[in-house]
């Protein structure tokens, strides 16, 4: 499983735009969202993690490997998102 920190994933509209992104590489890949968090779990068997990480910056968003599962800052302040379509 490969976890990515997306700071500038922000609502639903962006998990789906991060999916078909995904999706275009590998279309079976398993996909987690927790948009509060901004992380997203893949499962892939076909993708590298390269792959997925040129797809998602592909999509318009800035991917960063997770280093851990906790890898959240302990205040648990979220980053500013600056291109989202809803505007968020």
């Amino acid at each position: 499983m490969t976890v990515f920190e997306i700071t500038d994933m922000t609502c639903g509209h962006c998990a789906r735009t991060i999916a078909k992104a995904i999706a275009a590489v590998d279309e079976d890949a398993r996909l987690d969202f927790d948009i509060p968090r901004q992380r997203v779990e893949i499962q892939s068997a076909d993708a590298s993690v390269r792959d997925l990480s040129d797809a998602i910056a592909q999509a318009g968003y800035s991917p960063r490997l997770a280093s851990d599962t906790n890898a959240r800052a302990a205040d648990g302040k979220a980053a500013q998102r600056s291109g989202c379509c809803c505007g968020q």
